[in-house]
């Protein structure tokens, strides 16, 4: 009994290189639930207003070229943009965090989740254009 516990501890321990990884994709899935709830939280406010209180607040010049931007693309802003991107960054950092906790303990099915979610990311390379050569 005692020899199959050890055995079990072996197995567990992740290397140091696991352990980085894992906390770096903690660390990524915490800043995007922190992002999640921040969008969720400009559901229902002036987006507007708040961008030109805080480039009136950063002193910058409402007539520069980029805060003209910003402030454009913030009037512009719709609740159910906000709503599909709160979601979207929801759904990716539990995906993040499965990963990380998955990865910390050192289990073999967050390993195989990393290459999924990692290779959803490569693009899918099709012959619509031809060779590239």
């Amino acid at each position: 009994m005692a020899q199959n516990s050890a055995q079990q501890n072996k197995r567990r321990k992740s290397p140091r290189g696991l352990r980085l990884i894992a906390a770096v994709k903690l660390f990524k899935g915490v800043m995007l639930l922190c992002l999640c709830l921040g969008l969720f939280e400009l559901v229902n406010r002036d987006v507007a207003e708040m961008t030109q209180k805080l480039t009136d607040r950063l002193n910058i010049d409402p007539e520069n070229h980029y805060a003209r931007l910003f402030l454009e693309n913030a009037a512009n802003l719709q609740p159910n943009t906000l709503r599909h991107f709160g979601l979207l960054s929801l759904v990716y950092s539990a995906i993040l965090l499965t990963e990380g906790v998955g990865l910390w303990l050192n289990l073999r099915w967050a390993k195989y989740l990393v290459i999924v979610s990692t290779g959803a990311f490569v693009p899918i390379i099709t012959d619509s254009h031809g060779p590239t050569t």
